[in-house]
Formats: structure tokens, C-alpha cells, sequence
């Protein structure tokens, strides 16, 4: 039988049973939190994705490309909270636990994607352009329960 349980994180806790991406390649990957950050130092607030990577966050390159595939359907959410900053945080999760007794540790890599003044997405010391949004009525993030992650997200964050 399994048992559900949470852990405390850098970001927020971490749940035993999470969200969902699809990615448009089919692939999906496991989506830990996304949320609405403000700061109180006067920074435009954003929009926070954490998910597993699939690649050690150690390895740059594999994160910021996987990053590039995550931008397209993590944007409409983004676009939906009218904001101009996102970020992509790649997370390596290990979890270890025996008689209910549950510790962890990770590691994290963030990628902060702005709006500039062309409309245009760009990372943050990146050159480039993202990709523009994919299907942007296609629910893209799914709650642990299936059901498909509402793109009003910063809303009742804010």
C-alpha cells in the first residue's frame, strides 16, 4: 500500500502525488509547483514552473534546452496572468523514506524568461527568442487528479 506524504522544499512543499506538463512532443514531465511569486523588492512578479528534469540540472545546456521545449506550453499560463517574467526552475528531487519518516534533497537550476519591449520572450544572459506559445487554448498542466490545470493561476495568487 502506498502511502501519501509531503516534504517540506525550497519553494514550497513537495507533494506525493503531482501535476503534469504535456509537452507538444508527447513527452510529460512531473510538475512539483506553479506559482505566482511577487517580491518585495519592487521586481515585476512572475510566474513560477517547477518540475523534475529529466537531465541533471548540473548539466546547463540539457537544462536550458529542455527549458526552450517547456517555454511554448508553459506560456499561455504565463500570457493568461498578464505578466512580462516567468521562470523555469529544473529540479532533481531524491526522496528517501522508511516507517513514515520521509527526508530529501535537490537540486535546482532557474531559468527567468521576460517579456521585452518588442512583445518578444527571451531567458534572462540568453540570446535568442523562445518559441511562441503553443495552442494556447490547449490545457497543457494537469492536476494530479487529471483534470486539466486552470490558466487563471496568478489570479488567485496575487
Amino acid at each position: 500500500m502506498a502511502c501519501a506524504y509531503d516534504t517540506p522544499g525550497d519553494f514550497g512543499p513537495y507533494h506525493s502525488k503531482n501535476k503534469q506538463l504535456r509537452l507538444t512532443s508527447g513527452d510529460t514531465l512531473v510538475v512539483y509547483r506553479v506559482k505566482y511569486w511577487r517580491f518585495e523588492d519592487g521586481s515585476a512578479p512572475a510566474l513560477q514552473i517547477e518540475y523534475e528534469s529529466p537531465a541533471s540540472v548540473a548539466d546547463t545546456n540539457a537544462v536550458i534546452e529542455q527549458g526552450i521545449r517547456i517555454w511554448p506550453v508553459f506560456a499561455q499560463y504565463v500570457e493568461a496572468a498578464e505578466l512580462k517574467r516567468a521562470i523555469i526552475t529544473a529540479t532533481n528531487l531524491r526522496r528517501r523514506g522508511f516507517a513514515g519518516f520521509w527526508r530529501q534533497s535537490g537540486e535546482h537550476y532557474g531559468l527567468v524568461a521576460e517579456r521585452d519591449k518588442s512583445g518578444d520572450w527571451r531567458f534572462e544572459g540568453r540570446q535568442g527568442v523562445l518559441p511562441p506559445t503553443d495552442h494556447p487554448s490547449s490545457p497543457k498542466i494537469f492536476e494530479a487528479s487529471g483534470k486539466p490545470m486552470s490558466t487563471n493561476v496568478g489570479v488567485d495568487n496575487k
